[in-house]
């Protein structure tokens, strides 16, 4: 027979909690109607009010947007579940796993993919592994701007844009052949992962042309990497190698691992505590400062470890019989317009970065005529609409503008056959 007092105890505490549980419920939900009242009184968009809290999440029903795909839903910065959509890879530090549909923010920019990891727009096929018959296929590398952030859909992604440019441009392959475009982007990449990407993977997809489109997470991470991780800094290295290194070393002892684990849980738990609506209220009413702006400063070698990647990926191409094409893409700062008028910490390696960048290509294409080097970071001057969606990431209408110059380019060069070349 269990005593009184040890029969209490086994009441109590589940008692505690389950009050404990209630307090939290009625606090969060005394917020979310503070809350509420605020933002309608001032204005404020409120249809994706309840899909960004975690409380009324569950009463949301998202549709997804892309049937038959994994749908993550509206995923926001540091959200654990991104791990889901960019999983860990031990050769190129992450990359897109395959059939899934995702919203950054709510619902702000969409990304899906296929069966290949490769984004695609809602409903269309699957990239085969073997081309088909009379196909000029093109595979177009690069980070974010690629992947699709800043447009809307990947229908107005820059991929997306490329395809209507050589649409309305009447472009095909050399040889009068029907264009394919692969979306390759990942966010994040630098020239260096789409060298490991290109090489340990789409090599098998047997592109005709691969385009790769880069200047930013270059001048960026190679300069964060090179001030951070001295030791470990190499053109081929990326962002997480840091990160992954500690992990790995870590894990190997028991103390090691009891702190990963640790970490892990305090990461999972911070990733949704941003979502709560007491959270979002409480930093509201007490602002917290901002972090210390990252001082960040130009290193030669940033350039250097780019012009090691580029050459790479041209020698791989003229290996394998690929046409490859680079082009130096646009961004705030560095684009012949006025100065951006948002403040970033990786603006002051922009300018020097893309001065030497420029000569470095310029250079890399007398060595390499076959090949199409270009810098379309100028391509938006006298341009009056607006074309960032922040310090880099193009809108529809910027990406319509790059894609347009893209495929003259290409043209120009030779690696496709436009309206006005017929007679070649």
């Amino acid at each position: 027979m269990v005593a009184p007092s040890l029969r209490n105890r086994w009441i109590m505490w589940p008692a505690a909690v389950l009050l404990l549980l209630l307090l939290f419920l009625l606090l969060e939900g005394a917020s979310l109607f503070l809350l509420y009242r605020h933002d309608r009184s001032v204005g404020r968009d409120m249809s994706r009010f309840a899909s960004s809290h975690l409380l009324t999440r569950p009463f949301v029903r998202p549709v997804n947007p892309a049937p038959g795909k994994r749908f993550l839903g509206n995923l926001y910065f540091g959200d654990a579940a991104w791990g889901a959509y960019y999983p860990f890879d031990s050769l190129l530090g992450w990359r897109l796993a395959p059939n899934m549909a995702v919203w950054q923010g709510s619902e702000t920019y969409l990304y899906v993919t296929d069966a290949n990891g490769f984004i695609v727009t809602p409903g269309s096929a699957d990239a085969s592994r073997d081309k088909p018959p009379f196909t000029f296929r093109v595979i177009v590398l690069g980070g974010s701007t690629v992947e699709g952030q800043g447009a809307h859909t990947p229908a107005q992604n820059l991929v997306s844009a490329l395809q209507r440019a050589a649409k309305l441009a009447r472009a095909t392959g050399p040889e009068g052949e029907a264009l394919e475009f692969i979306n390759a982007g990942v966010g994040g990449y630098h020239s260096g992962q789409e060298y490991l990407y290109l090489a340990s993977d789409l090599v098998r997809y047997s592109p005709d042309l691969v385009i790769a489109y880069d200047g930013w997470n270059d001048s960026t991470y190679n300069n964060l990497l090179l001030a951070q991780a001295p030791a470990i800094a190499a053109p081929l290295r990326n962002r997480n190698e840091m990160e992954t290194r500690g992990r790995v070393t870590d894990s190997f002892s028991t103390g090691g691992a009891a702190v990963l684990v640790l970490r892990n849980a305090r990461n999972w738990i911070t990733s949704y505590a941003s979502q709560l609506a007491v959270v979002d209220l409480f930093n509201r009413i007490f602002p917290r400062k901002a972090n210390p702006v990252i001082q960040l400063k130009f290193d030669p070698r940033s350039v250097e470890f780019y012009r090691q990647n580029v050459t790479a990926i041209l020698d791989l191409g003229r290996a394998r019989g690929i046409r490859i094409a680079h082009f130096l893409q646009p961004l705030s700062g560095v684009d012949g317009r006025a100065a951006p008028a948002k403040s970033s910490w990786e603006l002051p390696v922009r300018q020097p970065f893309y001065s030497a960048a420029r000569a470095m290509l310029a250079d890399l294409q007398k060595q390499y005529p076959s090949a199409c080097i270009s810098d379309v970071s100028g391509v938006f001057a006298g341009t009056r609409e607006e074309v960032y969606a922040d310090i880099g990431h193009l809108l529809p209408g910027g990406n319509a503008i790059v894609a347009d110059r893209i495929v003259n380019d290409l043209i120009a060069c030779g690696a496709l056959r436009g309206r006005n070349d017929a007679h070649r």
